[in-house]
């Protein structure tokens, strides 16, 4: 590990070390000349075009007859070689290119002498085409070095080499602290804590440095380390892109790339779960949360989109990114024409895109198709409560044919309508807004909110009540006009962010608050439970109206913590608090009633 920190430090000096070998020794078709045929002949005499039918991209050709009768290449023969002859000419009619700036002294030489060695050229059409990132890597000799002692891997011979060549030294081993920073910010991206700096100096034994490497190895900042690249080839992000770039709940896929890393899963399976996961026999939750990889596909929330569009480009995106992130490659450019530099046709693309092209998401703000994803110990539990729940269904089910369960029924269902109607219709006798809405009360006992509809308006409503016991509260929103609106909002939805309620006995000094022990509704909108107004999560409870289904009127329940008793009567005020992050979305009617049941 310290030889490689010696060469990441060293490695500024040997830019343009291939160009040197290439002054000195014997020039390689693919490395040296093929790149310049490319960069500036292909244009006119390539694979797209061959003025004068010339082409530096088939050996066939380049070394047959060219304009003048004569081979554009002879082997061995620079100086007969219509090539070298038209790069270097004086006659602007007659030197090439023809487009752009002449070659330099140092890339015709380079031809000259490309040409002079033989103009080795490989031979088969398929070796003729393939890029040097697709040939086989070929151990090299090592080469001789003079201080022989130095090297400790074959890595440091080139090293050493080069060194030697340029008539330098080795650089001094680093000290001991600083080569535990060097490998701990490597390794984890944090510098030692003073503890392990002492420590380490403490450890004199000869492998204090190995023993190091492997507690960094296995610490949990490891994973989070090199998960960061990782994250970015898969274009990780906790947003959803695009022009809203609205939240996205996606961290179960980062924590596995981390955990991934720290248990040392084998790189075939990193690949087979990510890719297929889901598809593997009996998959488990991590190898289905794998498949995270590819739900990383931005999302466009933006009005006016078609999702079939989006679904589309998400198929694309998988695609590039698959190839991009384990095969290295811009598979991209295939999408529009055949790979100039990569071994992919337009057709070789299409056939992977049907390949990809059976998901399920369209662009949706909600982000289908989407999975829980369990914690520890909670999929177990869960079991256990549907065990337990199938096992109260049979029981249920297996009661219900018997006399017993008939009579009992019957019973509750006489029970519940006794309670229906017990329900007393409150009369208010003071009700006004602490924001300026106009509150009128109709024959029906109910309140209507007219006039101005200010932002964040609180209603306040008193009314009177007779002695008893009182045990529940209902808050009962009514739609109101042809368009059967519950709120004053443009979509004629409301959202109400508390309902509080105090009790002044009568004749007793100051109003007493009342706590509330649960409340249900028949209706929430989703993230907008009637839980809210109690509990101070959320925005509060909300119902929409933008679905025809929702235009009714919808009650919610209150039950008190402890009964209210009122001996000889009082008065019970409500105060309705709207949502300040929600303006004007006030309730537009409603009544209230209590029950002694």
């Amino acid at each position: 590990m310290n030889r490689m920190l010696r060469i990441i430090a060293l490695t500024a000096p040997f830019v343009g070390a291939a160009t040197a070998h290439c002054a000195e020794g014997t020039i390689d078709f693919k490395r040296d000349i093929q790149p310049l045929f490319e960069r500036r002949c292909y244009e006119c005499h390539g694979p797209q075009k061959q003025k004068s039918g010339l082409r530096f991209d088939q050996k066939s050709v380049a070394f047959g007859s060219a304009d003048s009768g004569k081979p554009a290449v002879v082997a061995g023969k620079s100086a007969e070689s219509t090539l070298i002859r038209r790069v270097t000419s004086s006659n602007a009619d007659e030197v090439m290119p023809a487009k752009g700036e002449r070659l330099t002294t140092a890339e015709i030489d380079l031809l000259k002498r490309w040409i002079d060695q033989g103009a080795a050229w490989p031979e088969d059409a398929a070796a003729q085409k393939k890029h040097w990132a697709y040939e086989k890597p070929v151990r090299p000799e090592l080469p001789a070095v003079r201080k022989k002692s130095w090297p400790r891997n074959p890595i440091d011979f080139f090293v050493l080499a080069r060194l030697e060549k340029e008539k330098l030294k080795p650089s001094p081993e680093a000290d001991r602290a600083v080569l535990l920073r060097r490998v701990s910010l490597d390794l984890t991206g944090l510098p030692p804590t003073l503890d392990e700096v002492e420590a380490f100096l403490a450890d004199k034994s000869p492998d204090a440095y190995e023993k190091a490497v492997d507690r960094l190895l296995a610490s949990l900042a490891y994973g989070e380390r090199w998960a960061r690249p990782w994250l970015d080839l898969a274009r990780y992000a906790d947003t959803q892109g695009y022009e809203k770039d609205n939240r996205r709940s996606i961290w179960p896929y980062r924590d596995w790339v981390i955990n991934a890393l720290n248990r040392n899963l084998p790189f075939d399976q990193f690949t087979i779960e990510q890719l297929a996961g889901d598809m593997l026999p009996n998959a488990t939750q991590d190898q289905k949360v794998a498949t995270g990889f590819h739900r990383n596909t931005m999302t466009n929330t933006e009005g006016g989109t078609d999702n079939e569009e989006f679904r589309y480009e998400a198929v694309v995106d998988r695609i590039n990114t698959t190839f991009a992130a384990w095969m290295g490659s811009t598979m991209a450019c295939a999408q529009c024409h055949n790979h100039k530099y990569d071994p992919f046709t337009t057709v070789e693309y299409y056939r992977i895109m049907a390949f990809f092209n059976n998901t399920e998401d369209a662009d949706y703000d909600d982000e289908r198709p989407t999975a829980r994803v369990f914690k520890p110990g909670q999929e177990d539990k869960l079991n256990r409560l549907r065990d337990a729940e199938r096992a109260a269904e049979k029981k249920l089910n297996d009661a219900v044919d018997t006399p017993e369960f008939a009579t009992t029924l019957a019973d509750w269902e006489a029970k519940l309508e006794t309670e229906k109607s017990t329900w007393e219709t409150l009369d208010p006798a003071e009700f006004k807004s602490e924001a300026g809405s106009t509150l009128r009360k109709n024959n029906t006992k109910s309140i209507i909110a007219e006039g101005e509809n200010p932002s964040n308006d609180t209603y306040v409503v008193t009314a009177p009540i007779g002695g008893g016991r009182y045990q529940g509260i209902r808050l009962e929103v009514l739609e109101m006009g042809p368009e059967k609106a519950l709120g004053r909002h443009t979509n004629g939805g409301f959202v109400l962010r508390s309902f509080e309620l105090s009790v002044t006995p009568q004749g007793g000094d100051g109003a007493k608050p009342v706590e509330w022990k649960s409340v249900t509704a028949d209706f929430s909108e989703k993230n907008f439970e009637v839980t809210n107004v109690i509990s101070g999560k959320g925005d509060g409870w909300a119902v929409a109206t933008t679905k025809p289904e929702n235009r009714v009127r919808r009650s919610a329940y209150f039950e008190l913590k402890e009964p209210i008793d009122l001996p000889e009567g009082g008065n019970l005020t409500f105060a309705l608090k709207h949502s300040d992050k929600h303006p004007g979305a006030n309730i537009r009617r409603f009544r209230l009633y209590v029950t002694k049941s």
